[in-house]
């Protein structure tokens, strides 16, 4: 105790201090911690304390969460529904620059035709009425 008061701690490789990083969301808090443990102020002993503490507060509030699920809540995120396609909801600005690629060349748009030798059968198969059209504007 005395040996870590006077060299202080390694916040980078203490597992709790790594832990906090992750669980605190007081960053000003996190960096007062890591001053006071590096310092030799704060004892691993305290670290692993106020460890326990943040964490017992997260499950609890995830506990407190998981409690509120019900059968019909749980049956209603499970249930299969069929996907809408409702458009682009970024569509592209008028009179936007996209931003240049850097260093990498230009890829060329293959679409489903340049898939394979047998791009247009199975674009038929997977699109029949997107080809239908492509026929017709030909």
């Amino acid at each position: 105790m005395e040996e870590h008061r006077e060299l202080g701690g390694m916040p980078d490789v203490d597992v709790s201090f790594q832990y906090l990083t992750y669980f605190l969301e007081d960053d000003e808090e996190l960096d007062r911690i890591r001053v006071s443990y590096e310092s030799g102020e704060m004892l691993t002993g305290e670290m692993k304390k106020k460890c326990i503490e943040v964490m017992q507060e997260y499950v609890a509030g995830f506990q407190e969460r998981r409690s509120k699920v019900t059968d019909e809540v749980l049956e209603s995120y499970m249930t299969p529904r069929r996907l809408i396609w409702r458009g682009n909801p970024n569509p592209v600005k008028e009179n936007f620059d996209p931003p240049k690629r850097m260093g990498l060349p230009k890829r060329p748009s293959y679409g489903v035709r340049g898939l394979s030798s047998m791009g247009d059968q199975i674009a038929e198969m997977v699109y029949p009425e997107k080809m239908k059209r492509v026929e017709e504007d030909k």
